[in-house]
């Protein structure tokens, strides 16, 4: 299991945080396409190196929205099917979606980056988020 965080808005085209979510809600992530400069595969890394059951948190700059888990390997669609205006996709399963963002994930920068070295700040930050999670989770199970 790989941690990433990723944007999920359209190049200079600004979406709202509530219109993340709406997105998120549809149990999708993703990104168009577009060409890459300086050696960085974003798009390789989505389609190619993500994997199912991998953590990706969703942000939008330094504003975090939500957390998911991967379910669904790397597929291609017409990107105004579904409201979604992205053409890559993966589908994913909501862990969390705040109510209220938070304006401090420590990596704004980017589309999609792995957060692969267990010492970095945003590494840390989706571990101790994702721990919570399971562990809220386990207690709900247990006083069920």
């Amino acid at each position: 299991m790989n941690y990433w965080h990723m944007q999920l808005e359209p190049g200079n085209d600004k979406l709202g945080v509530d219109k993340l979510k709406e997105i998120l809600n549809k149990n999708l992530i993703g990104m168009g396409i577009w060409d890459e400069k300086n050696g960085n595969p974003q798009q390789t890394s989505f389609q190619k190196k993500m994997n199912i059951g991998d953590i990706v948190l969703i942000k939008k700059g330094k504003i975090v929205i939500g957390l998911v888990r991967v379910t669904s390997n790397y597929f291609e669609t017409e990107h105004n099917r579904e409201d979604v205006w992205f053409e890559r996709r993966r589908g994913v399963e909501i862990l969390e979606i705040l109510e209220e963002p938070i304006d401090d994930f420590p990596d704004p920068q980017k589309t999609l980056k792995r957060a692969s070295s267990h010492d970095t700040p945003s590494y840390q930050y989706i571990d101790t988020w994702y721990k919570q999670i399971k562990r809220k989770n386990k207690l709900n199970i247990m006083n069920v």
